[in-house]
């Protein structure tokens, strides 16, 4: 499967030299401090030319705000550290001359046939239209482009599939700026069984934004982002090869787990299973506050009760964790908000737990399957460390407790069940515990001279401090 792995378009395009029509209009690893800059000047200078052109006549106030929009698009994509990028220099048209287009919309299309921006992340491949008004205006006067876009979508599809390989995923993306759109009209876009397109306001472009700059990881932003507007599609299910027809299949996963119930009274089922880091850092989300008036197709809730992860506590465990290779013993409780799990149980023996049946739990890997009732931390951490194959992020295993069937008022009815009954441990207890386990450090060292003096009838500080567990 070489040329269908992270780097497929490096694999496709350039290393076997093919020639195509956007090859010049593509930037690889648009990552470099200098290459940046090259590239924001030039968008600069293409806006330049654009206001000239507002300023003689040549197009309206309105077409200089769509392509002022374009280059804040751009930079936006650009922040998410995405690995191809368009040339925000010049005009992106992806060749669609080998697909027959349906002559109706063959004629709008080669007069608006420009991809405004154009973003790879991984698999995913964003296919971003931007759409900018000067006057508040409503979302429904731009149904006529929705309408060729969606015509032209399979034809997108199908490019894309030949640069990239049967793995990219298009993602194709409406970013409005200035237009009025209800949160019933955002779901029947990403819904139209024609062809689902996200649309992309300024509200969920700002919470992106302040998740970002909370967490310092822009790939937890792009989780994020993924986990709103990809839930329900199997993105990240296994390419697994099939011996008899020699070509890579998608498999769902296949996880060895426990099942039983959630508690006295309740009906839900709670699986326990133990997993790779990589595959559950793709597959999970978190329920922000911040979030709480954000659109999210198929569920929103004013009750979100998650706090912003801070980037300092993730860069702190993530070093915790590549210091010491040790993973986080306690299990991170997830809400499961994906299709429907299949649990396959194994067959029973006279060695069955009754209360807690051995099986096979079986799922699609579509974002946010999974949301983060306790533990975003310790998992989210894995983003801090490298994310290099055969690391940390593979050889760990997290061990999982995941509740199928609940409501988000029940999540957070869980989650300040856990955080209220916990209680953080007090350092003269830890201390105790450490000194008893006799472990040799400095610290240690110090715990006992201040032991032996606090237990010492010579010493000033005799019966001055109280052992931890008389307190």
């Amino acid at each position: 499967m070489q040329n269908y792995t992270y780097n497929h378009f490096v694999d496709y395009s350039f290393k076997e030299n093919n020639e195509f029509l956007e090859k010049e209009k593509l930037i690889l690893h648009p990552r470099g401090k200098i290459r940046q800059q090259e590239l924001l000047n030039a968008a600069s200078d293409r806006l330049y030319k654009k206001r000239l052109a507002k300023n003689k006549g040549s197009i309206t106030l309105g077409q200089y705000e769509g392509y002022k929009f374009e280059k804040e698009m751009w930079k936006w994509l650009l922040k998410l550290k995405a690995q191809i990028v368009n040339h925000p220099g010049y005009d992106l048209n992806l060749d669609l001359s080998d697909y027959k287009i349906d002559p109706e919309i063959l004629k709008p299309y080669q007069e608006t046939k420009q991809t405004d921006v154009f973003a790879t992340f991984n698999d995913h491949v964003f296919i971003v239209e931007c759409k900018a008004t000067v006057k508040a205006a409503n979302f429904s006067t731009l149904k006529e482009e929705m309408q060729l876009l969606r015509s032209l979508m399979k034809h997108k599809n199908r490019r894309v599939e030949t640069l990239f390989g049967k793995r990219a995923i298009p993602v194709h993306i409406v970013a409005l700026k200035g237009f009025k759109i209800t949160e019933e009209q955002k779901s029947e876009e990403l819904s139209n069984p024609e062809g689902s397109i996200i649309v992309l306001t300024e509200k969920e472009r700002e919470y992106i934004d302040i998740v970002l700059n909370s967490s310092e990881s822009e790939e937890f932003a792009l989780n994020q982002f993924l986990g709103f507007f990809r839930n329900g599609k199997d993105d990240f299910n296994k390419w697994v090869l099939n011996e008899k027809t020699g070509k890579y299949q998608k498999k769902k996963f296949k996880i060895a787990s426990f099942r039983s119930k959630s508690g006295k009274g309740r009906k839900q089922n709670v699986y326990t299973f133990s997993i790779e880091p990589r595959d559950m850092l793709k597959i999970s989300t978190v329920s922000h506050q911040k979030a709480k008036n954000i659109f999210e197709f198929g569920r929103s809730s004013n009750k979100y009760y998650q706090r912003l992860l801070i980037g300092k506590r993730l860069n702190e465990i993530g070093t915790h964790l590549t210091n010491n290779e040790t993973p986080f013993p306690n299990n991170i409780l997830v809400s499961h908000r994906g299709k429907k799990l299949i649990f396959e149980p194994d067959p029973e023996d006279e060695t069955t737990n009754t209360g807690r049946r051995p099986g096979k739990l079986v799922f699609d890997g579509c974002p946010g399957t999974f949301h983060v009732i306790d533990g975003q931390h310790r998992l989210f951490g894995y983003m801090a460390v490298d994310a290099k194959k055969g690391g940390l992020r593979d050889k760990h295993r997290l061990i999982v407790t995941a509740f199928d069937e609940l409501e988000v008022e029940e999540e957070a009815e869980i989650f300040l069940e856990v955080n209220d009954k916990s209680q953080k441990v007090k350092s003269d207890l830890i201390m105790e515990i450490e000194y008893a386990s006799e472990t040799p450090s400095k610290s240690n060292l110090c715990n006992g001279i201040i032991f032996n003096l606090r237990d010492s009838e010579n010493s000033s500080l005799y019966d001055r401090i109280a052992p931890a567990e008389e307190k």
